[in-house]
């Protein structure tokens, strides 16, 4: 699965590109290659669904945004897991620590709205696009 150069997104960075909230300009930069965890596809869902978007729709208005959506198999899982204990001080979600996971999978870049990732030490590159 490794692939240097690639892109993952967080849920907040691509909650920010389909309701283009400031910011989404520097997620569009990286074109639809990005890689998106399938548990952050389910937050990114849940959260448009709760400002009015239909989930019927969520799928055809991400997919081309991504070129993939990873789904957490047991090693994603358990690294997930590892990123979550080490990093609990900082207050990371459950799907935060698959998409930070994925990217050390991927070797990754990874993109997030989320201000708290700046001060994780975690041999990753995080692109914070707000």
């Amino acid at each position: 699965m490794s692939r240097s150069g690639s892109v993952v997104l967080d849920a907040s960075a691509m909650i920010c590109l389909v309701r283009r909230e400031p910011g989404w300009e520097r997620v569009a930069e990286f074109g639809n290659a990005c890689s998106l965890s399938a548990v952050n596809l389910v937050e990114v869902a849940y959260l448009l669904s709760r400002h009015g978007f239909p989930l019927n729709e969520v799928e055809s208005v991400i997919r081309p945004q991504v070129g993939r959506i990873v789904p957490l198999d047991a090693d994603l899982t358990l690294l997930s897991a590892s990123v979550h204990r080490s990093t609990r001080d900082h207050g990371l979600s459950l799907a935060d620590c698959a998409c930070l996971a994925l990217g050390m999978v991927c070797c990754a870049v990874v993109v997030t709205a989320d201000r708290k990732w700046s001060d994780l030490a975690l041999g990753l590159k995080i692109v914070q696009i707000r």
